[in-house]
């Protein structure tokens, strides 16, 4: 591999005009992120081609985990003690966006009322048994694409060290 060399930035003092100056100073800044970058990932172009592929399956994978029934009555049973102990909250992250807005004791209250909603319904033990599970089936179905993004994306040590 062939290690890219530059000069350095550009000096300011022989350019006439200051906008000369920082499209010079921009192009060679530029050229270091290029070739740092061409030395920090085995395969780039690889890399970036699956990881928007596997970022799209990763996205298609939370709508799916989100619309599962049975990640569907868990969420109905959370929100039915919820909704038992006053308040309309669908998730959990919506119980949290409420409190965070919410003034200091009714935060309280009301991640309180979330914690016992929890317990109640035994709701983070099966949420990370679903979610594990899904997310298991999802790393079996994806493990060519998964390992492409990884192996494309890893520094080989030789690279670092210009051998």
């Amino acid at each position: 591999m062939t290690q890219p060399t530059f000069s350095g930035p550009p000096e300011t003092d022989d350019v006439d005009l200051a906008g000369e100056a920082l499209a010079k100073s921009q192009d060679w800044e530029l050229q270091c992120v290029v070739a740092a970058r061409d030395v920090a990932f085995a395969d780039f172009q690889t890399h970036e081609a699956n990881r928007e592929i596997l970022e799209t399956a990763l996205t298609e994978f939370e709508a799916a985990f989100s619309a599962a029934g049975a990640t569907r009555d868990l969420l109905a049973s959370w929100a039915q003690c919820v909704s038992d102990r006053g308040y309309k909250f669908l998730s959990p992250e919506e119980l949290r966006a409420a409190a965070w807005s919410a003034a200091p004791a009714e935060a309280r209250t009301i991640v309180v009322v979330d914690a016992d909603c929890r317990a109640a319904t035994d709701f983070d033990t099966a949420w990370w048994a679903l979610y594990s599970s899904a997310e298991a089936a999802f790393m079996l179905e994806h493990e060519e694409l998964v390992l492409t993004v990884f192996e494309s994306g890893r520094v080989v040590p030789e690279q670092l060290v210009g051998g």
